[in-house]
């Protein structure tokens, strides 16, 4: 479905949490919620706050899951505005993928694990399709996200939630899985256009990944 149409422009600024326990354990981490930041991780967190700390957001939307949850309030730190969790920007569900490191992964499921690697948008796991399905939330996120008020938003959530996000305001399909990595809190920023006529608005991919440096100089 199209992105809603717009009355006015609209900066969206998408950053990743901050390292996890398992992100320095190489385990799947999935939806599943048992992580916290690791020391690096809130250090990576407080440089993303100095980072945005020029800018004035009007929202932040953030997945629910503790180390995105985290990540966004040492971000949003003492802006007056509560954050929005929302469930829908948790990570990409992986099911029985999740808890695994990547050896126990091939070593239990073969070829599924070797299909979800080589061929992830065409991968079934459990019964379903991680990929189209976190597609199809990351489309419902914008609806949200997109038409709250305000002129800037920010956005805390993972690495594969936020490339859904990045692709699907473009326009791009599963396909695109895994080329837009983000970096632990990197920051992607999408400027949202207006059109005339009840249009979808256009939409500028302004940066992508960036990490550690000041966003708009």
């Amino acid at each position: 479905p199209p992105l809603p149409p717009l009355a006015e422009a609209k900066r969206v600024v998408l950053v990743r949490h901050g390292q996890s326990t398992w992100n320095a354990d190489g385990r799947i981490q999935g939806s599943s919620d048992f992580s916290v930041l690791t020391p690096k991780g809130e250090s990576q967190a407080e440089t993303s706050r100095l980072m945005l700390l020029a800018d004035s957001f009007d929202a932040c939307f953030t997945s629910p899951l503790a180390r995105s949850r985290r990540t966004a309030e040492i971000i949003w730190d003492t802006r007056d505005k509560d954050l929005i969790p929302d469930y829908d920007l948790r990570e990409i569900d992986l099911y029985s993928f999740q808890g695994l490191l990547k050896h126990e992964g091939k070593e239990k499921y073969g070829a599924l694990f070797q299909q979800w690697q080589k061929n992830p948008s065409d991968c079934s796991i459990d019964g379903h399709y991680p990929v189209r399905e976190l597609w199809d939330r990351a489309q419902g996120c914008w609806e949200r996200i997109l038409t709250h008020e305000g002129k800037s938003v920010l956005v805390v959530a993972h690495n594969a939630v936020n490339q859904a996000l990045v692709a699907t305001s473009l326009g791009l399909g599963t396909e695109y899985f895994r080329t837009l990595l983000q970096s632990n809190c990197g920051a992607s920023v999408l400027d949202f256009t207006p059109q005339p006529g009840g249009r979808p608005p256009s939409v500028c991919l302004n940066r992508l990944n960036q990490v550690t440096v000041t966003l708009f100089a």
